[in-house]
């Protein structure tokens, strides 16, 4: 049996009409080795995963807007311990220091934008839209404790990292100016897997 036929028959259950599915992507040695989907990315319309099915990275996003982060204090562009006022000076102030390391590990105080948005009414699913986050992120007066007491996951913390950083994905554009002067290995890696192979991204 070949090595993709054992993965075939791993996933042999979901790969079926009717049944949802997902995709797998294998690398071996830098060598993309099989990549495939299986069963329905959307069961209603009747779409099957494919190898250059696109995913919302939800939050796997995270890790990658942490290690922006660590690049650019390798480069001495800021510090981990810079006040993020001193990058975003337009955030309301709390009366205590918040470092980019607290966003960087939840422990800001910062409320969690698609909580607050439940609480004003859109629904639990639904997506948000840069400025829309950007509103309740920046409407918050007070946090829920001083940064560093305390873990609570927060997607504000990120949105906040990000929207410092890069307002839009510059890894989709290798012309970009930002991907030239910030780029590194692994995320030529990436761009370079997410060309051959869309699902991994």
């Amino acid at each position: 049996m070949t090595r993709s036929a054992a993965i075939d028959a791993v996933f042999h259950n979901w790969d079926a009409p009717g049944v949802p599915g997902g995709a797998v992507a294998v690398l071996q040695k830098g060598e993309l080795v099989h990549c495939r989907g299986y069963g329905m990315a959307d069961i209603e319309k009747d779409i099957p995963w494919g190898a250059d099915s696109l995913y919302p990275i939800m939050s796997v996003s995270k890790q990658f807007t942490t290690a922006c982060i660590l690049m650019l204090e390798a480069q001495g562009k800021l510090n981990l311990d810079d006040d993020v006022h001193l990058h975003l000076p337009h955030l309301p102030d709390y009366g205590t220091t918040l470092a980019l390391r607290h966003l960087c590990t939840n422990t800001s105080g910062l409320r969690d934008y698609p909580a607050l948005g439940v609480f004003a009414g859109a629904r639990e699913e639904g997506g948000y839209g840069f400025e829309p986050a950007r509103r309740l992120i920046f409407g918050q007066r007070s946090l829920q404790f001083t940064p560093g007491e305390k873990y609570v996951y927060s997607n504000s913390n990120f949105y906040l990292l990000a929207y410092q950083q890069i307002p839009s994905p510059p890894w989709l554009n290798s012309s970009s100016p930002w991907y030239r002067k910030y780029s590194s290995g692994f995320f030529q890696e990436l761009h370079y897997a997410t060309d051959k192979c869309r699902l991994i991204a």
